[in-house]
């Protein structure tokens, strides 16, 4: 265990050693002091001697019971177990949690009742976004977090200046990351895409008549769609949220193609601009708007 007098603290739960070797080195490197934990009964102590000076805590979801770091006897529900007793004796605390693993049900909990969810595969990948994660956690310690808005769009920048003011302004939430203002750092579009996704509490998708669509046995029947990586995009979000979790926000405008697996679904639609449709897109955010 690792102790500092640096400003800003990291509880580090992890029981694999070259990963926690990592975390440290890369977390303080950047000026964050690092407490280390290798098992649950072990971060438990240092959050009993410790906790005050916490500001967040990097959680495994999968570790052991007790032991040391590098022990085998891995307990799946610890990481959660433990975020869930922080949350309730140290509301202060920013939790974050951390695995290897597709755990949906542990990162719907984390983006609900936590700071973020993070695949352990940024740390290696791209540690200058897993300290960034960290960083702005630790800043927020003891603060009421606002929610994080991902806008998907099309061609209709206007429209999407509409919404991040509205976001920023009205909402008074975190400015709503925008895949093109993201840094590239070497990775590819959908890299970029794919990480950027995962510190995401609400998508809003903004399906605009950007592109010419007809079906082929009807060339003069011109419709109008949305640009294909809208489609996309949105997409993935459903997969990532599922469908009834309520923080994917279809938002429509004009007489635009509504792909057929998305057909009977609620659309808001912001044809008059996002101002005219301000109150009906606060109902669907309800949820987070008591954060």
């Amino acid at each position: 265990m690792a102790s500092t007098s640096r400003n800003r603290t990291v509880l580090v739960a992890e029981n694999d050693v070259d990963v926690l070797d990592r975390v440290r080195d890369v977390l303080e490197d950047a000026g964050l002091g690092v407490l280390s934990a290798g098992s649950e009964s072990e971060a438990r102590k240092i959050l009993t001697v410790h906790g005050p000076t916490i500001d967040v805590a990097l959680l495994d979801m999968r570790m052991p019971r007790t032991g040391a770091a590098g022990a085998s006897a891995e307990t799946r529900g610890a990481g959660l177990r433990l975020a869930r007793d922080i949350r309730r004796r140290s509301p202060r605390i920013r939790l974050v949690g951390f695995s290897a693993f597709e755990e949906p049900e542990t990162r719907t909990w984390f983006r609900d009742y936590g700071y973020a969810f993070i695949e352990k595969a940024l740390l290696f990948e791209h540690p200058g976004m897993f300290v960034e994660v960290l960083r702005r956690a630790s800043q927020t310690r003891g603060k009421k977090r606002t929610p994080q808005a991902f806008i998907v769009h099309g061609h209709d920048h206007v429209l999407l200046r509409q919404l991040v003011s509205f976001v920023k302004d009205d909402l008074r939430w975190q400015r709503p990351k925008i895949l093109r203002e993201q840094p590239s750092l070497g990775r590819t579009v959908i890299e970029k895409f794919e990480q950027t996704a995962q510190v995401v509490d609400v998508v809003f998708v903004l399906l605009t008549p950007d592109d010419v669509a007809a079906p082929k046995n009807a060339p003069d029947d011109v419709k109008r769609r949305a640009r294909q990586n809208v489609v996309f995009e949105a997409g993935y979000f459903y997969a990532m949220f599922r469908r009834l979790g309520g923080r994917v926000i279809l938002l429509h405008k004009g007489k635009v193609e509504i792909p057929s697996d998305l057909a009977g679904m609620v659309y808001i639609d912001v044809s008059r601009g996002i101002a005219h449709a301000a109150d009906a897109i606060r109902r669907e955010l309800a949820p987070f708007l008591g954060w």
